[in-house]
Protein backbone atom coordinates (compact mmCIF):
# COMPACT_ATOMS: atom_id res chain seq x y z
CA UNK A 1 0.00 0.00 0.00
CA UNK A 2 1.25 3.53 -0.81
CA UNK A 3 0.31 6.71 1.01
CA UNK A 4 -0.47 9.90 -0.87
CA UNK A 5 3.14 10.98 -0.31
CA UNK A 6 4.48 7.74 -1.77
CA UNK A 7 5.47 6.27 1.59
CA UNK A 8 5.10 2.50 1.86
CA UNK A 9 2.73 1.43 4.63
CA UNK A 10 1.91 -1.94 6.16
CA UNK A 11 -1.86 -1.99 6.53
CA UNK A 12 -3.34 -4.27 9.16
CA UNK A 13 -6.13 -6.48 7.86
CA UNK A 14 -7.82 -7.70 11.01
CA UNK A 15 -11.62 -7.42 11.09
CA UNK A 16 -11.62 -7.82 14.86
CA UNK A 17 -10.10 -4.35 15.25
CA UNK A 18 -13.05 -2.62 13.60
CA UNK A 19 -15.18 -0.52 15.96
CA UNK A 20 -12.98 -1.31 18.96
CA UNK A 21 -11.45 1.21 21.38
CA UNK A 22 -7.93 2.32 20.47
CA UNK A 23 -5.32 3.56 22.99
CA UNK A 24 -2.42 5.61 21.60
CA UNK A 25 0.62 6.51 23.76
CA UNK A 26 2.99 9.39 23.23
CA UNK A 27 6.71 8.94 23.89
CA UNK A 28 7.01 11.48 26.66
CA UNK A 29 8.54 12.30 30.03
CA UNK A 30 9.24 9.25 32.18
CA UNK A 31 7.86 6.99 29.42
CA UNK A 32 4.73 6.87 31.58
CA UNK A 33 2.34 6.13 28.67
CA UNK A 34 4.56 3.19 27.59
CA UNK A 35 4.64 1.85 31.16
CA UNK A 36 0.85 2.04 31.38
CA UNK A 37 0.48 0.29 28.00
CA UNK A 38 2.82 -2.50 29.17
CA UNK A 39 0.65 -3.07 32.23
CA UNK A 40 -2.54 -3.11 30.19
CA UNK A 41 -1.07 -5.58 27.68
CA UNK A 42 0.17 -8.09 30.25
CA UNK A 43 -2.62 -7.73 32.82
CA UNK A 44 -5.54 -7.87 30.36
CA UNK A 45 -3.84 -10.47 28.12
CA UNK A 46 -3.73 -8.58 24.85
CA UNK A 47 -2.16 -10.36 21.88
CA UNK A 48 0.13 -8.81 19.31
CA UNK A 49 -1.64 -8.65 15.94
CA UNK A 50 0.76 -6.59 13.84
CA UNK A 51 3.60 -4.06 13.63
CA UNK A 52 3.32 -0.54 12.22
CA UNK A 53 5.75 0.89 9.71
CA UNK A 54 8.76 2.28 11.62
CA UNK A 55 10.11 4.47 8.79
CA UNK A 56 9.88 7.63 10.93
CA UNK A 57 11.10 6.10 14.20
CA UNK A 58 14.57 5.45 15.56
CA UNK A 59 15.66 1.90 14.65
CA UNK A 60 14.62 -0.55 17.35
CA UNK A 61 14.52 -4.31 17.90
CA UNK A 62 14.45 -6.41 21.06
CA UNK A 63 13.39 -9.83 22.35
CA UNK A 64 9.65 -10.25 22.83
CA UNK A 65 8.61 -9.09 26.29
CA UNK A 66 7.05 -11.65 28.64
CA UNK A 67 5.99 -12.28 32.24
CA UNK A 68 7.14 -15.81 33.11
CA UNK A 69 8.05 -17.80 29.99
CA UNK A 70 10.31 -16.36 27.24
CA UNK A 71 8.73 -16.04 23.80
CA UNK A 72 10.23 -16.46 20.37
CA UNK A 73 10.43 -13.55 17.99
CA UNK A 74 11.40 -9.87 17.92
CA UNK A 75 9.66 -6.77 19.20
CA UNK A 76 9.55 -3.80 16.84
CA UNK A 77 9.38 -0.05 17.32
CA UNK A 78 5.59 0.21 17.07
CA UNK A 79 3.23 -2.73 17.52
CA UNK A 80 -0.52 -3.32 17.70
CA UNK A 81 -2.16 -5.42 20.43
CA UNK A 82 -5.77 -6.55 20.72
CA UNK A 83 -8.21 -8.29 23.04
CA UNK A 84 -11.40 -9.36 21.27
CA UNK A 85 -13.39 -9.93 24.46
CA UNK A 86 -12.60 -6.43 25.76
CA UNK A 87 -13.00 -4.90 22.28
CA UNK A 88 -9.71 -3.14 23.00
CA UNK A 89 -6.78 -2.28 20.73
CA UNK A 90 -3.47 -0.76 21.86
CA UNK A 91 -0.47 0.70 20.11
CA UNK A 92 2.81 0.21 21.97
CA UNK A 93 5.53 2.54 20.68
CA UNK A 94 8.97 1.71 22.05
CA UNK A 95 11.07 4.13 20.00
CA UNK A 96 10.96 7.95 19.70
CA UNK A 97 10.08 9.70 16.48
CA UNK A 98 13.02 10.88 14.41
CA UNK A 99 13.62 14.68 14.58
CA UNK A 100 11.38 16.69 12.26
CA UNK A 101 9.31 13.63 11.35
CA UNK A 102 6.42 13.92 13.80
CA UNK A 103 3.90 15.24 11.29
CA UNK A 104 4.94 12.63 8.70
CA UNK A 105 4.58 9.82 11.23
CA UNK A 106 1.13 10.93 12.30
CA UNK A 107 -0.13 11.69 8.78
CA UNK A 108 1.35 8.71 6.94
CA UNK A 109 1.28 5.97 9.59
CA UNK A 110 -1.06 6.61 12.51
CA UNK A 111 -4.00 8.29 10.77
CA UNK A 112 -4.23 5.73 7.91
CA UNK A 113 -4.16 2.93 10.49
CA UNK A 114 -6.98 4.57 12.46
CA UNK A 115 -9.19 5.33 9.46
CA UNK A 116 -8.75 1.82 8.04
CA UNK A 117 -10.35 0.28 11.15
CA UNK A 118 -13.09 2.80 11.98
CA UNK A 119 -12.43 2.79 15.73
CA UNK A 120 -15.42 3.87 17.81
CA UNK A 121 -13.30 5.40 20.57
CA UNK A 122 -9.75 6.75 20.81
CA UNK A 123 -7.89 7.40 24.07
CA UNK A 124 -4.57 9.26 23.87
CA UNK A 125 -2.06 8.91 26.72
CA UNK A 126 0.47 11.66 27.40
CA UNK A 127 2.79 12.78 30.20
CA UNK A 128 4.12 16.24 30.92
CA UNK A 129 6.60 17.78 33.36
CA UNK A 130 4.81 18.49 36.66
CA UNK A 131 7.30 21.29 37.30
CA UNK A 132 5.86 23.32 34.43
CA UNK A 133 2.32 23.56 35.82
CA UNK A 134 1.06 25.20 39.00
CA UNK A 135 -2.47 23.86 39.38
CA UNK A 136 -1.60 20.12 39.36
CA UNK A 137 0.71 18.28 41.76
CA UNK A 138 3.11 15.55 40.68
CA UNK A 139 1.24 12.33 39.96
CA UNK A 140 -1.94 14.14 39.02
CA UNK A 141 -3.85 13.04 35.92
CA UNK A 142 -6.19 15.22 33.89
CA UNK A 143 -8.88 13.85 31.57
CA UNK A 144 -9.80 15.99 28.56
CA UNK A 145 -12.90 14.87 26.69
CA UNK A 146 -13.68 15.71 23.07
CA UNK A 147 -15.85 18.57 24.29
CA UNK A 148 -12.98 19.92 26.41
CA UNK A 149 -10.59 19.72 23.48
CA UNK A 150 -13.03 21.56 21.24
CA UNK A 151 -13.77 24.31 23.76
CA UNK A 152 -10.35 24.95 25.27
CA UNK A 153 -7.27 26.27 23.54
CA UNK A 154 -4.24 24.01 23.52
CA UNK A 155 -2.24 26.83 25.06
CA UNK A 156 -4.40 26.84 28.19
CA UNK A 157 -3.92 23.07 28.49
CA UNK A 158 -0.12 23.39 28.34
CA UNK A 159 -0.04 21.21 25.24
CA UNK A 160 0.79 23.65 22.47
CA UNK A 161 4.45 24.52 23.06
CA UNK A 162 5.94 27.46 21.22
CA UNK A 163 7.29 26.32 17.88
CA UNK A 164 11.03 26.51 17.29
CA UNK A 165 13.34 25.52 14.47
CA UNK A 166 16.10 24.47 16.83
CA UNK A 167 16.88 20.82 17.44
CA UNK A 168 16.65 21.36 21.19
CA UNK A 169 13.02 22.42 20.97
CA UNK A 170 12.24 19.73 18.42
CA UNK A 171 13.20 17.18 21.10
CA UNK A 172 10.03 18.19 22.99
CA UNK A 173 8.13 15.75 20.81
CA UNK A 174 5.54 14.55 23.28
CA UNK A 175 3.46 17.71 23.01
CA UNK A 176 4.06 18.04 19.27
CA UNK A 177 2.92 14.45 18.69
CA UNK A 178 -0.31 15.00 20.62
CA UNK A 179 -0.83 18.33 18.90
CA UNK A 180 -0.46 16.67 15.47
CA UNK A 181 -2.96 13.98 16.45
CA UNK A 182 -5.50 16.56 17.61
CA UNK A 183 -5.05 18.57 14.44
CA UNK A 184 -5.80 15.49 12.34
CA UNK A 185 -8.86 14.81 14.50
CA UNK A 186 -9.93 18.43 13.91
CA UNK A 187 -9.66 19.16 17.65
CA UNK A 188 -7.09 21.94 17.49
CA UNK A 189 -7.36 25.65 16.85
CA UNK A 190 -4.83 25.13 14.05
CA UNK A 191 -6.56 22.15 12.47
CA UNK A 192 -8.18 22.13 9.06
CA UNK A 193 -11.39 20.45 7.94
CA UNK A 194 -9.75 17.55 6.10
CA UNK A 195 -10.59 14.95 8.75
CA UNK A 196 -13.64 16.50 10.40
CA UNK A 197 -16.15 14.15 8.79
CA UNK A 198 -14.06 11.04 9.44
CA UNK A 199 -13.81 11.59 13.19
CA UNK A 200 -16.98 13.49 14.07
CA UNK A 201 -18.67 10.38 15.48
CA UNK A 202 -15.58 9.01 17.24
CA UNK A 203 -15.30 9.42 21.02
CA UNK A 204 -11.88 11.00 21.62
CA UNK A 205 -10.33 11.54 25.06
CA UNK A 206 -6.89 12.64 26.25
CA UNK A 207 -5.31 11.55 29.54
CA UNK A 208 -2.34 13.65 30.66
CA UNK A 209 -0.17 12.47 33.56
CA UNK A 210 1.91 15.20 35.24
CA UNK A 211 5.11 13.69 36.63
CA UNK A 212 8.77 14.21 37.47
CA UNK A 213 11.23 11.99 35.65
CA UNK A 214 12.85 9.30 37.79
CA UNK A 215 11.37 6.06 39.09
CA UNK A 216 8.07 6.25 37.23
CA UNK A 217 6.71 2.75 37.88
CA UNK A 218 4.08 4.13 40.25
CA UNK A 219 3.12 6.79 37.69
CA UNK A 220 2.67 4.05 35.08
CA UNK A 221 0.38 2.11 37.41
CA UNK A 222 -1.49 5.28 38.31
CA UNK A 223 -2.13 6.04 34.64
CA UNK A 224 -3.14 2.42 33.96
CA UNK A 225 -5.64 2.64 36.84
CA UNK A 226 -7.08 5.80 35.29
CA UNK A 227 -7.39 4.09 31.90
CA UNK A 228 -9.17 1.18 33.56
CA UNK A 229 -11.60 3.58 35.21
CA UNK A 230 -12.28 5.69 32.11
CA UNK A 231 -12.84 2.67 29.83
CA UNK A 232 -14.66 0.58 32.48
CA UNK A 233 -12.25 -2.33 32.03
CA UNK A 234 -12.22 -5.32 34.43
CA UNK A 235 -11.01 -4.41 37.92
CA UNK A 236 -7.33 -5.08 38.64
CA UNK A 237 -6.12 -6.17 42.08
CA UNK A 238 -2.44 -6.15 41.10
CA UNK A 239 -0.89 -5.03 37.84
CA UNK A 240 1.26 -7.60 36.03
CA UNK A 241 4.73 -6.26 35.25
CA UNK A 242 6.68 -7.77 32.32
CA UNK A 243 10.29 -8.92 32.63
CA UNK A 244 11.54 -5.81 30.78
CA UNK A 245 10.82 -3.79 33.92
CA UNK A 246 13.38 -5.75 35.99
CA UNK A 247 16.48 -3.74 36.81
CA UNK A 248 15.32 -0.53 35.13
CA UNK A 249 15.84 1.58 38.26
CA UNK A 250 18.65 -0.37 39.89
CA UNK A 251 16.52 -3.06 41.55
CA UNK A 252 18.57 -5.86 39.94
CA UNK A 253 21.90 -7.22 41.31
CA UNK A 254 25.05 -6.10 39.50
CA UNK A 255 26.04 -8.98 37.15
CA UNK A 256 29.19 -11.00 37.58
CA UNK A 257 31.14 -10.33 34.37
CA UNK A 258 32.87 -13.70 34.54
CA UNK A 259 29.61 -15.64 34.71
CA UNK A 260 27.01 -13.46 32.99
CA UNK A 261 29.04 -11.42 30.54
CA UNK A 262 29.92 -7.76 30.65
CA UNK A 263 26.30 -6.65 30.15
CA UNK A 264 24.57 -9.75 31.58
Amino acid sequence: MKSSSGTSLRKVFNPDLKHSTLIIPSVSIGNVPQLAIDLLIHTHNLEKVDSLDDLYLYPFASPVDYVTEPKKGISHAAEVFHNKDLNLTLIQQRSPILPYNTKLYVTNIIIPFITSHEFDRILILDSLDAGLVEHISSGGIELYTKEDLLSESLESMKLNKEESTTAAHEDNRNSKYVKCLLENFNLSNDSNESHSNEFKDVVIDLLVSYVYEGDNFYDGENLANKVNSVLLLPAVQKWVRPVSWAGVYGDKPVPNAMEQGLYG
